[in-house]
């Protein structure tokens, strides 16, 4: 289920977009293969992964911090029109709310962390 609501706010987020192809939220740099596509012919690169969970007491209070603090979320976001920033809210929100524990939200954020040298 979750990986479903996920995959909806994916879709969503690929629909607002305001220009097709323009991708405003690309996750593609926390992929080693993308980032050794773009980098590998250059640098000598040493990737980690590991994990900086977002928490908060509620799905809203998550939409807010992200909103404030991940700028092309706020980009994309300023784009919309009013219906369909509601609709992004919405579902962020929504979204964020299906990882509701007893203690509040709290969603895995995986990341990648790439260290190149110049070859």
């Amino acid at each position: 289920m979750e990986d479903s609501i996920a995959a909806m706010h994916d879709d969503l987020v690929r629909r607002l977009e305001p220009r097709p192809g323009e991708r405003w939220l690309d996750v593609d740099w926390g992929t080693e293969a993308h980032v050794r596509e773009l980098l590998g012919h250059a640098f000598e690169l040493e990737s980690f992964e590991g994990d900086a969970p977002e928490t908060a007491e509620s799905g809203e209070a998550l939409w807010e911090f992200n909103l404030a603090g991940v700028g092309p979320l706020k980009l994309l976001y300023d784009s919309l029109d009013p219906e369909q920033r509601g609709e992004f809210h919405r579902a962020s929100v929504e979204m964020y709310e299906h990882d509701r524990g007893a203690d509040g939200i709290h969603r895995e954020r995986l990341y990648l962390l790439t260290i190149g040298r110049r070859t």
